[in-house]
C-alpha cells in the first residue's frame, strides 16, 4: 500500500537576477521526472518518491517582479527529447534509436537549406 508520494527536487538554475535573504518568492518549476523509487517504511506501506529536475524556472518576487531562468540543456539534448516526443506522440513503428538516426540523418542533409533561411532573416 502507498503512503505517500514524495517530490524531491534535484538540479540547479542560473538566475538572471539576485535573489534577499528573507524575500518571498513564487517558483514556478517546468522539469521532468528523472527517476521513480518505491521506498519501504517498514509497516507494510511504502512512499513513492519521484526525483524532479528542474529544465527552466520562472521566479516571482513579493514587489511582482518575474524573472525566467535560461533552458540549460545542451541543443543536442533537447533535439534528442524533441525526436522522442514526435516518436512517441505518433505511435511510430520501430524502434526510437532508427527513426533517431533518420531524423539526425535528414537534419544534416537540411543545413544547406537552414543556412539559406538563416542568411535570409538578416536582410530583411
Amino acid at each position: 500500500m502507498i503512503n505517500e508520494y514524495v517530490l524531491q527536487l534535484t538540479g540547479k538554475a542560473t538566475l538572471p537576477i539576485e535573489m534577499q535573504m528573507e524575500e518571498a518568492y513564487t517558483v514556478e518549476l517546468t522539469g521532468e521526472v528523472i527517476s521513480e523509487t518505491k521506498v519501504p517504511n517498514q509497516d507494510g506501506t511504502h512512499n513513492i518518491l519521484y526525483k524532479f529536475k528542474p529544465i527552466i524556472a520562472v521566479i516571482k518576487d513579493s514587489h511582482g517582479t518575474v524573472a525566467k531562468t535560461k533552458d540549460l540543456r545542451n541543443n543536442s539534448v533537447k533535439f534528442r527529447k524533441s525526436a522522442w516526443k514526435v516518436w512517441a506522440d505518433k505511435n511510430l513503428q520501430g524502434d526510437f534509436e532508427s527513426f533517431y538516426d533518420y531524423a539526425t540523418t535528414k537534419s544534416i542533409l537540411l543545413l544547406d537549406k537552414i543556412a539559406e533561411e538563416y542568411i535570409s532573416s538578416f536582410k530583411d
